[in-house]
């Protein structure tokens, strides 16, 4: 549960890029931010993948979630509380608890 890079062309550098990790339950998608992209991806039996193809390994800047869509409403993840692999323990923002409130 996490993110990862592997190279497919070591000429150029190039690889595909993978994000994935488990959603808080009932999660129906999830907004992924990385590099100048935003994108919706679905959530499916409480996780998600989204990949990236032809691209250099990212430094430091790495996909992450930025909200998740619950019951049709899009909740935002305060920013610095989600890592990789902690789909199950996240706070939304303005909130102090876990999960939706």
């Amino acid at each position: 549960n996490a993110l990862g890079w592997t190279i497919t062309d070591s000429e150029r550098d190039l690889g595909t890029l993978a994000a994935w990790d488990y959603a808080p339950a009932g999660a129906e998608q999830v907004r992924i931010a990385f590099r100048e992209e935003l994108r919706e991806v679905p959530v499916t039996d409480g996780a998600y993948l989204t990949a990236w193809w032809r691209l250099p390994c990212p430094q430091d800047d790495w996909p992450r979630p930025v909200a998740f869509r619950h019951a049709g409403v899009w909740i935002p993840v305060a920013p610095g509380l989600w890592a990789p692999g902690q789909g199950a323990v996240w706070r939304r923002a303005g909130g102090a608890g876990g999960g939706w409130g």
